[in-house]
């Protein structure tokens, strides 16, 4: 698991934590508002970003709120660019391997002369 601390971010003020990304599932415990702890299955995560060095965004869908809600934290420390790679490949694997096809040679029909399943 990768572990950093964090300040989450209210409409008011905050509380400080721990964000910690696991193979299944991102957790963020709070020290010091343990019922403001979230846990979510990489499934349930629409959307994330770090649009800043010290900030990262998780957007969920959650029923009690009626829909999408965003979660803002200020991380205090720098989180490494392979943290970021990891959880943006559990919360987007079909653009992955998209991607990963597309990058291979000989795939695309117009950079290749046969195409499978053209030959007789």
């Amino acid at each position: 698991a990768f572990e950093t601390p964090v300040k989450h971010l209210h409409r008011f003020g905050g509380c400080l934590g721990t964000l910690k990304i696991y193979p299944d599932h991102v957790v963020y415990e709070s020290k010091d508002m343990p019922s403001d702890s979230r846990y979510w299955r990489y499934g349930e995560i629409q959307n994330f970003s770090q649009s800043e060095r010290f900030r990262f965004e998780l957007v969920s869908f959650e029923d009690q709120f009626g829909g999408p809600k965003t979660y803002n934290f200020q991380l205090r420390e720098a989180l490494p660019a392979t943290a970021y790679d990891y959880v943006w490949a559990r919360v987007y694997p079909s653009k992955l391997r998209r991607e990963e096809r597309l990058a291979q040679p000989g795939d695309s029909p117009a950079l290749s002369s046969k195409r499978p399943g053209a030959e007789q």
